[in-house]
């Protein structure tokens, strides 16, 4: 089923005046895709998520599950949770800690007075999809952190949900744990080809996991595409340096033109760019810019377009990050062994191909004037 957000706003009123936790968001969802919502805290990942179950009214704009709209502020329609046929998996498993496993992935379809046959066949056969079919008989007190997760997602699904949505739902597990589910929540999502909505801050989790990922930041949509656009051609500073681990480099530089180049000073020193890049730096205006270079594609050399001093490593086991003091600003560098020393004046190069331009400062967050609220008062805030 596909999901459309369109213009969609949501503002709470509070003793401190107006909050906007979204605005003006356009996005659309494919078919069976699994698609990753991404951003900072507060940038409105869980409000469009809540918005999308159906816990919160918007403010303004509409929701359409396929040709279905299941809100919209201007029409005034608002379809319950239930009607929606939508299944959430919080952070916190929520979990009845008094009942079975099996009763706890059997609630909902009790709920819905399904037939005790058909209520058993679809626990076990669920159950079994996410390997905890021997846990059936016992309580959430008796499972690891990850048991009770797989217990979460397996309660959501056994009724067949049109739409997914996950709240950071591998936030409280370990590291090894969290890899591993990520794996099976993926296979599963791909075996079910149920539309899914993956709430998360964590970009390892966005890049491995997704479809597609929609970058927010302060309730507006700065980037959506594939893990692989996202990474290789960020649309915004804010991009460049929130996908990415150690982050993209920002180097503060003044860009400039002759008859037949673009150019860019780094405080002396000249660096030509390439050609793919002549009609990005040609949307720029001349003046102060930003470098974007990512750590992986600087290399220590003998002469390179930069140099600076190293002022910190950290060693990453097979790979080294290097802070190194450069035309007055901190690069990172990520290189092999063998390990440089703290203090070492080096040269640093890189191909031209490997850069990315942006404007020295990022369009303003706040909208010249804001929705007005739409609707029935916000049930949260």
């Amino acid at each position: 089923m596909n999901i459309c957000f369109e213009q969609l706003s949501k503002q709470y009123k509070t003793g401190r005046g107006v909050v906007d936790a979204l605005r003006a968001f356009d996005l659309t969802i494919g078919d069976g895709q699994l698609f990753i919502i991404l951003g900072p805290s507060g940038c409105g990942k869980s409000t469009l998520l809540n918005l999308a179950a159906g816990l919160e009214e918007p403010s303004a704009g509409t929701i359409r599950f396929g040709e279905r709209v299941v809100a919209s502020a201007e029409e005034h329609i608002f379809l319950e949770p239930g009607e929606r046929n939508v299944a959430m998996v919080f952070q916190s498993y929520a979990l009845y800690p008094h009942m079975k496993v099996f009763d706890n992935i059997a609630f909902p379809l009790r709920n819905a007075r399904r037939k005790a046959h058909e209520i058993r066949l679809s626990v076990q056969r669920t159950a079994a999809m996410l390997g905890i079919d021997d846990l059936l008989a016992r309580k959430p007190a008796e499972l690891s952190g990850g048991q009770r997760q797989r217990v979460a997602i397996a309660r959501a699904m056994v009724r067949q949900p049109s739409v997914l949505l996950l709240d950071e739902p591998l936030s409280n597990l370990d590291a090894q744990l969290r890899m591993a589910t990520r794996a099976e929540l993926k296979r599963l999502q791909m075996e079910m080809a149920v539309t899914t909505l993956y709430v998360t801050h964590d970009q390892t989790e966005a890049m491995t996991l997704g479809d597609q990922v929609a970058l927010l930041k302060k309730g507006r949509l700065v980037q959506a595409g594939t893990p692989y656009a996202l990474y290789h051609h960020p649309a915004t500073p804010f991009a460049a340096t929130f996908i990415g681990s150690p982050p993209m480099n920002l180097i503060p530089a003044r860009l400039a033109t002759s008859a037949t180049e673009y150019y860019a000073w780094v405080n002396d020193r000249k660096i030509a760019l390439s050609a793919e890049l002549k009609a990005k730096a040609a949307s720029l205006p001349t003046g102060r810019i930003l470098l974007g270079i990512r750590p992986e594609h600087l290399r220590f050399t003998d002469q390179g377009q930069l140099e600076g001093v190293i002022t910190y490593t950290e060693s990453l086991g097979r790979e080294i990050v290097y802070r190194v003091a450069c035309a007055g600003h901190e690069v990172l560098v990520l290189a092999d062994h063998p390990a440089r020393e703290t203090g070492r004046s080096v040269a640093l190069a890189f191909d031209s191909a490997a850069v990315h331009l942006f404007p020295a400062t990022e369009p303003a967050d706040d909208p010249p004037d804001k929705p007005p609220l739409h609707g029935r008062p916000p049930r949260h805030g």
